[in-house]
C-alpha cells in the first residue's frame, strides 16, 4: 500500500482561485502564499498552495518548490510534506518525481540540523513511495524502462537522481541489483527488437513443448 497521503479532505480554495489561469499567474500566486505564509504560518494558505501545485506543470511546480524550499521547511513540516506528496500525486512520472523530492528531503536534514531526523524520515518515505510504485510493474523489462526513462526534471532517468543524490536506499532496492547486472551483460537488453525477439522464440519453444 504506497504511503501518499491524500490532500485535506475539504481544502477552503475561494472560488476566484478555481477559475484562475495558472500557467500565467500560478507562479506570481505562489510567491504571494510563500510570502503569506512567511508573515503567518495559516493552513488556509497551505491549502491554497497545495491546489497551485496540483495546477502546475510538474517541472513548474518542483522548481517552485526547490526556489523556495528554506523557507517552506521552516514552517509546518506536516504541510509542507503534503506539499511535496500533492506534487507526487499528480505528477506524470510519480516514481521519479518522489525520488527527486526525496533527494530535496535529504537536503534539507543536512542543512537543518534541527529537524535533521524528521526531514530523513520523509526522504526515505518519499523512496518507499517510489520502490512501491515501480514494485506494481512485474515485467522486469517494463523496469528497467521505467528506470531509465529520462523524467520532467532535467531530463535525468530515475538512475541519474539516485546516482548524482547518492540515494543509497533506492539503490538497495531489491529487483535493482539483477536487473543491472542483466543490463551489463547484455547490452541490448532495452532494445525493443531484440526483446520482442526472445519473446518470439520463448512462445514458438512453448508452443513446440505444447504439440
Amino acid at each position: 500500500m504506497l504511503m501518499i497521503s491524500r490532500m485535506r479532505t475539504k481544502p477552503l480554495i475561494p472560488k476566484l482561485l478555481h477559475d484562475l489561469d495558472a500557467f500565467t499567474y500560478g507562479k506570481s500566486l505562489w510567491y504571494f502564499c510563500v510570502y503569506q505564509l512567511v508573515l503567518k504560518d495559516r493552513d488556509s494558505v497551505w491549502d491554497c498552495l497545495i491546489y497551485l501545485a496540483n495546477q502546475l506543470p510538474t517541472p513548474i511546480a518542483v522548481r517552485l518548490l526547490e526556489e523556495n524550499r528554506e523557507r517552506l521547511s521552516k514552517l509546518q513540516l506536516k504541510s509542507f510534506d503534503e506539499l511535496c506528496q500533492s506534487i507526487i500525486e499528480t505528477s506524470e512520472f510519480p516514481e521519479a518525481i518522489s525520488l527527486y523530492l526525496a533527494a530535496i528531503m535529504k537536503e534539507r536534514a543536512q542543512s537543518d540540523l534541527k529537524k535533521e531526523e524528521a526531514f530523513r524520515l520523509i526522504s526515505e518515505k518519499y523512496i518507499k513511495i517510489s520502490t512501491d510504485l515501480l514494485s506494481n510493474i512485474d515485467s522486469d523489462y517494463l523496469l528497467a524502462m521505467a528506470l531509465e526513462i529520462p523524467c520532467d526534471i532535467d531530463t535525468m532517468s530515475m538512475y541519474d537522481i539516485a546516482i548524482r543524490f547518492n540515494l543509497d536506499t533506492f539503490l538497495d532496492f531489491q529487483r535493482l541489483s539483477p536487473l543491472m547486472l542483466q543490463m551489463w551483460y547484455e547490452f541490448e537488453y532495452l532494445d525493443p527488437k531484440e526483446h520482442s525477439s526472445k519473446r518470439r522464440k520463448a512462445t514458438s519453444k512453448s508452443c513446440v513443448v505444447w504439440h
